[in-house]
C-alpha cells in the first residue's frame, strides 16, 4: 500500500473534490467509528489490553501462592481478590493477547478458544453455586484451603456479578476465536464486549464520582474491593472492540438521530437502575437500623431484669439466712457485666448512651458491693446488725439510680426507634412507588428507542433513495474525469473499476486492468515497499503520496495519487486519483541542480573573499608594523640634530627639521589608528549589559583636557542600557565626543548634546554639536578610512576615527549615519540592541 506524505497540489484539487463525491457510493451507508476510537488502525491497543489483564490475574495468583497481601489486593486498602477471579482474568488476558497477534492460524485460534471456554465453565459453575446451592471447591482446586479472613462462609468464591462478567467475557472471546467465515460472530462479540465495558466502566465511574463528590454519587454502590475487577472487565471489553476495529469489522450503521435515541434510553436505564439501587440500599440500611434499635432495647430490658433479680435475692437472705436464696447470684453478676459490655458495643456511635453507661456501670458495681457487704454481715454478725445496715437506705438509693438510668436509656432508644421507623416507612413508600415508575420509565425508553429508530430508518431510506438517484451522476463524473482513476480491493489488491483516462494513459484495456493488481503497475523494485505499507496501514489508505508507475510500454512515470477508503459493492476498497507529475519532477530536479551549482559558486566566492580580507588585514598590519621602525629613526635623529646642532643651524634649517619631526609623528598616529582599525575585525565580542550614561560621563572625564580654557555646555539626556562589548563601545564614545569637542573649538560657547531614544526595540543614540558641520553632499565619505572633509591645518586628525566607529557599530549589528549643515553643526547617530530587562 501507498505510504503517504501529505502534500498540497493544486492540480489535484478538482480530483479530490470528485473523490469526495464518489466516496459515498460505497461508504455513506456505514459510518466508521475511527473517529471515536484512537486504536482504529492497529491491534496494539487490544494486545496491550490483553497483556494488562493477564498481568492483573497473574499478579494476584502469585500473591496467593507467595502469601503476599499487597499482590493479592493490587489496590492498597482493598481486600484480596478471589483466586478464581484472578484465574479468570489471566485466561481472558492471554486469550485476548493471542487473538491480537498478526499470524492468527487455526491452532492459535483453538488455543485461545480453549482458554475462553475454561473461563465460561468457571463462571457457569460459580453461578450454579450461587443460584443452585452447589458447593464446589473451586478455590481449593487453585490454591488449596483459603483462609476465612474475608468474612464470608465462602472466602474464595467470587460474587455473582463477577461470575456473570466472566461468563460474558469468556463467551465473547469464544465467539472471537471462531472462523472468520461465520459472520454472526461479529455482532455477538460486539454486543458482549460493549456489555463488558458497560458493566465495568459504569460502576467504576460511580466509584470515582464518590471519591470526588461524596458517597451519594456512587450510584451503583461499588466498593473498593470491586475496582480491580471493574478495571479488568473494562480492559477485556475495550480490547475486543479495538481488535474488531483494527480489522475493519467494527462499523456503526445507525444515523445520529437513532444513535441519540439509544444513548438517551441507555442513560435513562442507568438513572433508573441507580435510583432503584440507591433506595433499595437505603431500605436495607433502615431495616438494619430498626433491628439494631430493637436489639439495644432488648439488651436494656435484660439488664433491667438482671439488676432487679440481683436486688431481690439479698433481702430474702437477710430475713431467712437461707443460702438457697443466693443460688445463681454469681451467674447474675457475670451476666450483668456482659450485658453492660454488649450495650457499650451496640451504642458506641451514640454519645448520649455512652454517657449513661459511664454512669450506670459504677452504680452497678456499688450495688453489687453493697449487697455483698450485707450478706457478709448477716452471715457473721447476725440479723440485727444486717437489719441496722439495711435501715440506712443506701441500697434503695443505688437501685433507684440504676433503674432511673436504665429508664433514660430505654426512652432514648424508643425515641430513636420512632424516628428510624418513620424514616423506614418513608423509604419503603418511595421504593415501592418506584416500581410502577420503573415500568413507566421502561415504556418511555422503549418508545424513545422505537420512534428514534423509526425516524432514523425513514431518513436512511430517503438518503438511500437520493443516493441511488445521484449514483449515476457520480459514475459519469468518474468516467469523464480527465485524470486516471480506479478502485481496487484492499485485501486482494485487484482492480475493481478503472476510468477511460486510466486506459488511455497507461495503455492497458479494461479487461487487462480487471485481470491485474496494483502490484503489476509498479516497478519490481517498488513492490516490496508497497507490500510493507499494506501490512502497516491495515487497509487505511486515506491521503496523498508520490510513487512511480509503469505503463504497458514499460515507460516509468512519476505520479502523485490521492486515495480514499470506501466500500465498493461489498468490498473494502480504495479510490485512487492519479496525476502524472513526471514533467514537473524533471523540472524540479533541474532547479535543484541549478540551486546546488549556485550554492557551490557562492561558497567558493565567499571563501575567496574571506581569503582576500585576511590577506588585506595581514598586509595592513605588516605595513603598519614595518613603518614604525624607520619613522622612529627619522623622528629620533631629527630630534638629536635639533638638540645637538640646533644652535649652529639657521632658522630655516631648524624649521625644516621640526617639519620632518611633525610629519613622522603624524605618520605614527596614522599607523596606530590603522592598526586599531584592522584589529576591530579580529577581536571577539564580549557582550554584556552596558550602562551608557555612566560610560559617557567617564569618557567626558577622560577628555577633560580638551575642554581646558573653553566654555563648553554639555547636556546628557537619559541613555538606555544596551547589550554590547563595553571596551569597543567606549571607543565609539571617545571618537564621537572628541570630534564634537574638536569641531566646536571655534565657537565662543560650544554646545554638545548626548541623548537616546527607543525605536522598534533598538536604542538610537546621538551626539549633536554646534560646530562647523559639513556639506551633506560629501556625507558618504565620512566613514571611509583616511577620508576628511576639513583641512589638517584647520582641524587635526587622521580620518580613521569615524571609520572605527562604523566598524564597531556594524559588528554589533547596528548602523551609523550623520546629519549636518555647513557652519550649523552636526549630529551623529548610531543604533544598538537595547536591553529590555533594565
Amino acid at each position: 500500500m501507498e505510504e503517504f506524505s501529505y502534500v498540497t497540489n493544486p492540480d489535484l484539487c478538482w480530483n479530490a473534490w470528485i473523490s469526495l463525491l464518489l466516496y459515498p457510493i460505497g461508504s455513506r451507508r456505514q459510518m466508521s467509528v475511527k473517529a471515536l476510537l484512537p486504536f482504529s488502525h492497529s491491534p496494539v491497543f487490544a494486545r496491550l489490553a490483553g497483556i494488562s489483564t493477564g498481568l492483573l490475574g497473574a499478579s494476584v495468583l502469585l500473591g496467593w501462592f507467595l502469601k503476599n497481601e499487597m499482590l493479592k489486593s493490587i489496590i492498597p486498602g482493598a481486600p484480596p481478590m478471589k483466586p478464581n477471579m484472578a484465574a479468570g482474568f489471566l485466561l481472558c488476558g492471554a486469550a485476548l493477547a493471542i487473538l491480537s497477534s498478526k499470524m492468527l492460524s487455526k491452532p492459535v485460534r483453538i488455543c485461545a478458544m480453549a482458554m475462553a471456554a475454561t473461563v465460561v465453565v468457571l463462571a457457569a459453575l460459580t453461578l450454579g453455586e450461587h443460584f443452585l446451592a452447589w458447593d464446589l471447591p473451586i478455590e481449593q482446586w487453585l490454591i488449596g484451603n483459603v483462609p476465612g479472613a474475608l468474612e464470608t462462609s465462602h472466602p474464595g468464591r467470587m460474587t455473582s456479578p463477577s461470575a456473570l462478567g466472566f461468563f460474558l467475557a469468556g463467551s465473547a472471546l469464544v465467539a472471537a476465536s471462531l472462523s472468520p467465515s461465520l459472520q454472526f460472530r461479529f455482532p455477538v462479540v460486539v454486543g458482549l464486549s460493549a456489555a463488558l465495558v458497560f458493566i465495568g466502566a459504569v460502576p467504576l465511574t460511580g466509584f470515582l464520582l464518590e471519591i470526588s463528590f461524596g458517597p451519594q454519587w456512587n450510584f451503583m454502590g461499588m466498593a473498593i474491593s470491586g475496582v480491580a475487577g471493574a478495571i479488568g472487565f473494562t480492559l477485556v471489553g475495550s480490547g475486543l472492540l479495538g481488535l474488531l476495529q483494527s480489522r475493519g469489522r467494527l462499523k456503526w450503521s445507525l444515523n445520529g438521530l437513532t444513535t441519540t435515541g439509544f444513548a438517551l434510553g441507555a442513560l435513562l436505564m442507568i438513572v433508573a437502575a441507580a435510583t432503584a439501587f440507591s433506595f433499595a440500599k437505603l431500605m436495607v440500611e433502615t431495616t438494619t437500623l430498626l433491628t439494631h434499635r430493637q436489639e439495644v432495647l432488648a439488651k436494656i430490658q435484660e439488664l433491667y431484669a438482671d439488676s432487679s433479680e440481683l436486688a431481690s435475692g439479698q433481702p430474702v437472705y437477710i430475713i431467712t439466712g437461707d443460702d438457697q436464696s443466693l443460688k445463681g447470684r454469681e451467674h447474675l453478676k457475670a451476666k450483668a457485666a456482659d450485658d453492660v459490655a454488649i450495650l457499650r458495643k451496640l451504642t458506641s456511635a451514640n454519645p448520649n448512651q455512652k454517657h449513661h453507661l459511664d454512669q450506670l456501670e459504677p452504680l452497678l458495681r456499688q450495688r453489687i458491693d453493697w449487697d455483698d457487704q450485707l450478706i457478709h454481715i448477716r452471715r457473721t454478725e447476725g440479723f440485727p446488725a444486717a437489719a441496722q445496715l439495711v435501715d440506712t437506705g443506701k441500697g434503695v438509693h443505688l437501685s433507684a439510680a440504676i433503674f432511673r438510668l436504665l429508664n433514660q436509656m430505654e426512652q432514648e432508644e424508643y425515641q430513636l426507634l420512632g424516628r428510624d421507623r418513620k424514616r423506614a416507612e418513608a423509604v419503603s413508600r418511595t421504593t415501592f412507588s418506584l416500581l410502577p415508575a420503573g415500568v413507566f420509565l421502561s415504556a418511555i425508553i422503549l418508545s424513545l428507542v422505537l420512534f428514534s429508530l423509526n425516524a432514523g430508518v425513514g431518513k436512511q431510506a430517503q438518503a438511500e433513495k437520493a443516493l441511488r438517484a445521484s449514483e449515476q451522476r457520480y459514475r459519469e463524473l468518474f468516467e469523464s474525469n480527465p485524470n486516471p482513476m480506479w478502485v481496487f480491493d484492499v485485501e486482494t489488491l485487484s482492480f475493481l473499476a478503472v476510468n477511460a483516462a486510466a486506459v488511455r494513459h497507461y495503455g492497458y484495456s479494461q479487461e487487462e486492468f480487471q485481470a491485474m493488481t496494483i502490484r503489476d503497475i509498479r516497478p519490481p523494485e517498488d513492490v516490496a515497499a508497497l507490500m510493507n505499507n499494506l501490512s502497516h496501514q491495515n487497509g487505511g489508505l486515506d491521503g496523498t503520496a508520490q510513487w512511480r508507475h509503469r505503463k504497458k510500454n514499460g515507460e516509468l512515470i512519476d505520479v502523485e495519487i490521492t486515495s480514499h477508503d470506501l466500500m465498493w459493492l461489498g468490498h473494502k476498497a480504495c479510490l485512487v486519483l492519479v496525476n502524472d507529475v513526471t514533467a514537473r519532477k524533471r523540472a524540479e530536479e533541474e532547479v535543484h541542480q541549478l540551486n546546488l551549482e549556485l550554492e557551490e559558486r557562492v561558497q567558493r566566492r565567499t571563501a575567496e573573499l574571506e581569503t582576500a580580507n585576511k590577506e588585506l588585514e595581514a598586509f595592513s598590519y605588516s605595513v603598519s608594523h614595518d613603518l614604525r621602525s624607520p619613522l622612529r629613526t627619522v623622528d629620533g635623529f631629527s630630534q638629536a640634530v635639533l638638540e645637538d646642532y640646533g644652535a649652529q643651524l639657521p632658522e630655516e634649517g631648524r624649521l625644516y627639521l621640526q617639519t620632518i619631526r611633525d610629519g613622522a609623528q603624524r605618520m605614527g598616529v596614522l599607523i596606530d589608528d590603522l592598526l586599531t582599525f584592522s584589529r576591530l575585525s579580529r577581536l571577539p565580542l564580549h557582550k554584556q549589559t552596558v550602562n551608557m550614561t555612566r560610560m559617557v560621563r567617564e569618557t567626558l572625564a577622560e577628555l577633560a583636557s580638551e575642554k581646558k580654557g573653553r566654555k563648553v555646555d554639555i547636556n546628557i539626556g537619559e541613555l538606555a542600557a544596551v547589550h554590547g562589548d563595553p571596551a569597543l563601545l567606549k571607543q565609539v564614545w571617545i571618537n564621537l565626543l572628541s570630534n564634537a569637542l574638536k569641531y566646536t573649538r571655534k565657537r565662543e560657547t560650544a554646545v554638545i548634546e548626548v541623548g537616546c531614544k527607543r525605536k522598534n526595540g533598538s536604542a538610537v543614540c546621538f551626539v549633536s554639536d554646534n560646530g562647523t558641520g559639513f556639506d551633506m553632499r560629501y556625507a558618504h565619505k565620512l566613514f571611509g578610512v583616511f577620508q576628511r572633509l576639513h583641512r589638517t591645518d584647520e582641524f587635526e586628525g587622521t580620518g580613521v576615527g569615524l571609520a572605527i566607529v562604523q566598524r564597531v557599530i556594524h559588528r554589533h549589528g547596528g548602523r551609523v549615519w550623520a546629519e549636518a549643515a555647513e557652519d550649523k553643526g552636526a549630529t551623529f547617530y548610531f543604533t544598538l540592541e537595547a536591553n529590555n530587562n533594565v
